[in-house]
């Protein structure tokens, strides 16, 4: 990245707009942005990451309810399609009921399975889930035995773990993602204030050049303060070739690089070539200059022969623009002359440099320089040519650039700052204003002595080629940084109309680092995308309590709820499935494991209405053996009066009470048949062998 900035820190502040919506020119389109003060930036990557943080635990309870609606709890080959197992087909059982053992193997099989639910549902965090599913996964894999739960697990646990992925990396991309500044080849950036725009028409007023002089002295000397510190990426962008005679560069400057908002396809390409030339020298005519000429240009220049008390100077002639040739041909060509001033500067070393070649001084002095320049050194006959191009468009005549389309280039931006910065090359106003200091080889003189032995002139045009570049990208910032000029010569500002900028001057953005330019696309996005999972999260709330009993929604609705009571769920398992110890000084999240493999005997209650010994709370009355979780259905028959209660689990069971009576009747449906019956004392059904009213029998 190229930085304007050199010789003092920043643009001032009035010469941007913050809090403005504006497109910021990439390589890769423009992007919708605004600008704020780096401070307050910070304020918002805090903000944002907090609302991500947000929405990501959002999506985490999302994602588990996903996880409680589809994750299956029981398989189906060994309760709803037993009929069609090979073993229960030869003893002959295939239609009937799961016997007692059968049913506490498929019912513990089916409990570690929403263990895993369990688990899930206890943590507010993908990590967290991931440890319990490890742990619950191994078990079910190494001491149950039960692979099909671990391989769910194994599911689960890519699922928490691409999750948590996506969720950190989300958190560390945030910064890139809302800061937009690194995407720009000129940093941070903000629109320039239109109200800060300085340029001349020079054909209004001759005398406005010379009391204008410093604008072209501060842009220049800031390019040149740049060019220094020129980074290894933008040196790539330049392609400069040469021998000890001659030098060749090119580059090419988008609109992302000068600044453009909506003219990223706009490009400037630049071709140019210097070479040394020795036969337009006169060194006879006076000796006290030599002359130079060149009969393209039809002008002279003339360097005095006379020890110099100054660092190395050069001055160019003033350039020709030839927009086409004579058969027609569009070149859009600019041709200029260079000289270089170093007649009888004197070194205490020697050099073959052509421009800087040294010869011995005919008095020698002790402690005085030994060598000095020779007169008649050649001259640098140069041409450039450039085009400013748009798509299928190419315009070599800077004056002529009114043909791009408006939306492009708006206003008084083609029709009047482009041409006043590229009518002819930079390169010779670029001479006239830094004089030596364009130089690389008047960085080491002093007192007129230089070292002959570094000095070089392919050296000297490299870095003013450097400068060229780097002042031509920032040419329409430097005409927003004119503070003095714009209040000292108001009336002679082009850029204003009737005391208001012109249309088009404020399609301009300006690098500074004191603004954080921010996506105003992803500023947006953020808290949208926020409200709508906030939003499906509350549906899935809210459909807890209108769901019916029917599908994945009633399985999301029971499983959701029932999960919730964690410390019912406790209780449940230690009264119907094992011993209370098995429970004792547990601290984890993850409820006890059934091991179908070597199950326990379950200590059932036959009494109706038991007091539990330990906890003195009352024993859920068991007759006969409820699944643990089964479904509850209430439903009312208008015409008997009777109350259904129906839990579907592995065994469906129905109970009908009669008002005012104390009436139960049992259905059972197990794979097979509806066996049915009504007593308030008799055994009931095809499963009276094991059970009945009173409860199960030992």
């Amino acid at each position: 990245m190229v930085t304007s900035s050199t010789l003092n820190t920043d643009l001032p502040r009035d010469v941007y707009l913050l809090w403005k919506p504006f497109t910021m020119p990439t390589d890769g389109g423009g992007k919708f942005a605004i600008s704020v003060d780096a401070d307050i930036g910070a304020n918002f990557l805090a903000l944002y990451t907090i609302i991500l943080g947000s929405m990501f635990g959002f999506l985490w309870q999302f994602i588990t309810y996903l996880i409680i609606t589809w994750y299956p709890t029981e398989n189906d080959s060994r309760v709803w399609s037993r009929k069609d197992r090979k073993d229960f087909i030869k003893d002959g059982t295939g239609s009937k009921p799961l016997l007692p053992d059968e049913l506490l193997e498929v019912r513990r099989n089916k409990a570690n399975r929403y263990i895993a639910l369990v688990s899930v549902w206890n943590t507010t965090d993908p990590a967290s889930a991931m440890l319990l599913l490890m742990e619950h996964a191994w078990i079910m894999c190494k001491t149950v035995g039960d692979q099909a739960t671990c391989m769910l697990d194994v599911m689960v646990l890519l699922l928490a773990a691409g999750f948590m992925i996506s969720a950190g990396a989300a958190r560390v991309l945030i910064a890139s993602t809302v800061f937009i500044g690194n995407e720009s080849p000129m940093g941070n950036v903000a629109p320039v204030n239109p109200e800060s725009m300085f340029y001349w028409n020079t054909g209004k007023d001759v005398s406005l050049g010379m009391r204008t002089y410093n604008f072209g002295v501060s842009s220049a000397q800031r390019a040149a303060g740049t060019v220094d510190s020129i980074s290894n990426t933008t040196m790539q962008k330049i392609s400069i070739e040469g021998d000890d005679r001659s030098i060749s560069y090119s580059y090419t400057i988008t609109g992302v690089e000068f600044g453009l908002q909506h003219a990223s396809d706009l490009v400037y390409p630049v071709l140019g070539k210097c070479e040394l030339r020795d036969d337009y020298i006169d060194t006879t005519s006076s000796l006290d200059y030599d002359i130079y000429y060149n009969p393209y240009l039809n002008t002279n220049m003339t360097v005095k022969v006379q020890r110099s008390t100054s660092a190395p100077t050069a001055k160019a002639a003033y350039s020709k623009f030839i927009n086409e040739t004579t058969d027609g041909l569009r070149i859009g060509n600019t041709t200029f002359m260079m000289v270089f001033e170093t007649n009888s500067l004197q070194s205490f070393t020697e050099s073959t440099d052509p421009v800087y070649e040294t010869e011995e001084l005919p008095v020698l002095s002790e402690g005085f320089p030994k060598y000095a320049i020779k007169r008649g050194r050649p001259s640098l006959s140069c041409w450039e040519q450039t085009y400013w191009g748009y798509k299928d468009i190419k315009i070599y005549d800077p004056n002529t650039i009114s043909e791009f389309p408006d939306h492009v280039v708006p206003g008084a931006l083609k029709d009047e700052l482009i041409p006043f910065h590229f009518a002819q090359s930079r390169i010779p106003r670029l001479m006239r204003s830094l004089g030596g200091a364009v130089l690389f080889t008047s960085m080491s003189s002093s007192s007129g002595l230089i070292d002959a032995s570094s000095a070089s002139w392919y050296k000297d045009i490299e870095r003013l080629i450097l400068i060229n570049y780097v002042s031509s990208r920032n040419a329409f910032r430097d005409s927003a940084s004119l503070e003095s000029l714009v209040a000292d010569y108001p009336d002679l500002n082009a850029a204003r109309q009737d005391g208001v900028p012109k249309r088009g001057l404020g399609d301009i953005v300006v690098s500074t680092s004191k603004v954080t330019t921010m996506s105003l696309t992803v500023l947006v996005v953020i808290p949208v995308a926020w409200l709508l999972v906030w939003f499906i999260i509350t549906i899935f709330r809210c459909n807890r309590c209108t769901s019916r009993n029917s599908g994945k929604a009633s399985r999301y609705t029971l499983r959701a709820v029932g999960l919730q009571a964690t410390q019912m769920y406790r209780l449940l398992d230690e009264e119907v499935c094992g011993d209370r110890d098995d429970w004792e000084g547990r601290k984890t999240h993850m409820p006890y494991i059934l091991n179908p493999k070597n199950p326990k005997d379950p200590k059932h209650i036959a009494s109706p209405a038991s007091s539990d010994t330990i906890t003195n709370s009352p024993s859920p009355r068991l007759t006969p053996p409820i699944p643990l979780f089964a479904a509850p259905k209430v439903m009312k028959n208008e015409n008997d009066q009777r109350y259904h209660l129906k839990f579907a689990g592995p065994v469906e069971y129905e109970v009908k009470v009669k008002r005012g009576e104390s009436l139960w009747n049992w259905n059972s449906v197990a794979g097979g048949p509806v066996d049915g019956g009504e007593s308030s004392k008799d055994s009931i059904s095809g499963v009276s062998q094991t059970f009945g009213v009173k409860g199960i029998r030992g």
